[in-house]
């Protein structure tokens, strides 16, 4: 039997992959179908795959809120109708164009596979073998402290806002600076952890975008970058974290 040429296997492979992947929406099936005619253009897949390929791409393209047009592994996902039900809002700091509005129902549906947690290291206390870690509970990261291999996390922060990372004070870790992205500006904010107490003192001024913090080798000062100058240039300033009005502009962009 004579034996079938690579590119037909690579056609076939494409198209089990749409039936598996494509997305059910008209305008991510153009973006999807678009990728995949250019990987099988640079893989050499036959004529007729890639007469496919940008059959079912230009169909998309014309209709951006057509139904899907082929099958997928969540077939539920199909049946979702925006006639009966309400949309996802969009935030107040996105500004969307060419893209669909996308049922409530539909996004409840994919909230399974897109949830994910993560845990990131930021530091060793100075003094004992115990770690400071960024993990997510709920909707926003927060910091969590582990005492020792094995032992459950202890939620340290709870705020509003997602806390982007934080630095341990060197020789003595008696607390941690940290920075927030309260209302998803990305206007960081610098805000300081007792860690025997538990308060947090906002350290910036709430306005302006702060980030970079690095401590000074005794623990005492930090510097960190800012644009709280004129609202959009970098400046390097330094700061005393137990006394925020000691802050001060060091070096100008």
């Amino acid at each position: 039997m004579k034996k079938k040429a690579p590119t037909f296997y690579l056609g076939m492979a494409i198209q089990l992959a749409l039936l598996q992947i494509l997305p059910p929406d008209g305008f991510a099936q153009s973006r999807a179908l678009l990728n995949l005619r250019a990987a099988a253009g640079r893989l050499g897949a036959t004529s007729g795959t890639q007469e496919t390929l940008s059959r079912l791409f230009d169909a998309s393209a014309t209709k951006p809120d057509m139904p899907a047009v082929l099958g997928s592994a969540s077939p539920s996902l199909h049946r979702v109708s925006l006639k009966n039900g309400a949309v996802v809002p969009v935030p107040d700091q996105m500004t969307v164009m060419g893209v669909p509005p996308i049922a409530e129902e539909r996004r409840r549906l994919m909230a399974p596979y897109l949830e994910a947690r993560t845990a990131v290291f930021q530091g060793w206390h100075p003094k004992r073998r115990e770690m400071l870690i960024v993990t997510r509970f709920g909707e926003t990261n927060q910091l969590h402290w582990v005492k020792q291999a094995g032992a459950d996390r202890r939620q340290l922060t709870f705020l509003q806002g997602t806390v982007m990372g934080g630095a341990i004070q060197p020789i003595e870790g008696r607390y941690v600076v940290f920075s927030v992205d309260k209302d998803g500006s990305e206007n960081f904010q610098l805000h300081r952890l007792d860690l025997n107490s538990g308060a947090v003192t906002q350290l910036t001024d709430g306005k302006s975008r702060n980030e970079y913090v690095a401590f000074s080798k005794d623990g005492k000062l930090i510097a960190y970058s800012s644009t709280q100058r004129n609202g959009k240039d970098y400046d390097i300033h330094v700061m005393d974290p137990e006394n925020p009005e000691s802050d001060r502009l060091s070096n100008e962009s």
